[in-house]
């Protein structure tokens, strides 16, 4: 009866955490402090030290972005305009599933990011929407930890192991409305 109820407190943390929890042929509960805290995440008991964490269980993240807009609404050349800038934290995935190397702890990283978009109107109407996009602005070098591909060989270009994901980026993006009303016909 306790360990049905130690499932359901794991499933009930897992599920305010965003994670998704099933149980396998082991008992699924929350580490010995019991606590909603970080450190007690979803994790089998019973079992060794290595095997004791989830495999494939995303590191904590989070993410803020401060927008700014500059026109809204009115019927200028460019309408709804603005600037963003955002943020993403991933913390460090020290608690993974150790058995046979199967997983690696990840370091912890920070992507920042830069966005500008407008609405181009031409008499009153739009007529695109244009966006400008600088992802990853540091150029930061990091993993994800659910990719697989950190685990491929070392880079003989980098010296690092596995293949990274992507540094910085610069994406423009142009959307044309397009009308099919049979007054055009």
């Amino acid at each position: 009866l306790q360990e049905a109820h130690q499932l359901l407190v794991a499933e009930h943390v897992a599920q305010t955490r965003g994670h998704h929890l099933h149980a396998g042929d082991g008992v699924v509960g929350l580490d010995e402090s019991g606590r909603g805290d970080l450190e007690a995440l979803p994790q089998q008991l019973h079992v060794e030290k290595e095997a004791r964490y989830l495999p494939m269980t995303p590191a904590p993240r989070w993410t803020s972005e401060l927008k700014y807009e500059i026109t809204h609404h009115g019927h200028k050349t460019l309408n709804n305009a603005f600037v963003a800038l955002a943020l993403e934290c991933n913390l460090a995935q020290n608690h993974y599933y150790k058995v046979d190397d199967t997983e690696t702890r990840t370091p912890a990283y920070a992507l920042l990011s830069l966005t500008a978009g407008t609405d181009l109107n031409i008499k009153k109407k739009k007529v695109a929407e244009l966006y400008i996009t600088a992802d990853n602005l540091l150029n930061t070098a990091y993993q994800n930890h659910l990719s697989r591909l950190k685990y491929c060989d070392v880079n003989n270009a980098t010296g690092r192991q596995g293949v990274y994901n992507m540094g910085r980026n610069v994406t423009f993006k142009v959307i044309i409305p397009l009308n099919f009303s049979s007054s055009i016909i």
